[in-house]
């Protein structure tokens, strides 16, 4: 099965740098492999993949000198956040 693109209606993807393209592949590698075939399995059974949760406080991508952990309060997209 191919893996799911995406799609970009509003060039969403000119907005991310490469580190938050990596983030946003690594995700969608995560549920292809570890959601997807077993997720209808649960949701007819009324039931939670909670064996998934360890992994989802794993960092997401491991780079040569450093880590970006999620979440990352650096990774975003969108106007600079004023602090309180």
């Amino acid at each position: 099965m191919a893996g799911y693109s995406g799609v970009d209606f509003i060039d969403f993807d000119s907005q991310l740098n490469d580190e938050e393209k990596l983030v946003r592949q690594t995700a969608r590698q995560f549920v292809e492999n570890e959601v997807i075939p077993i997720i209808e399995k649960h949701s007819r059974e009324g039931t939670f993949p909670r064996h998934l949760v360890p992994q989802l406080g794993e960092p997401v991508v491991h780079l040569d000198h450093a880590d970006v952990v999620w979440p990352d309060p650096g990774l975003h997209v969108g106007p600079p956040v004023e602090p309180w």
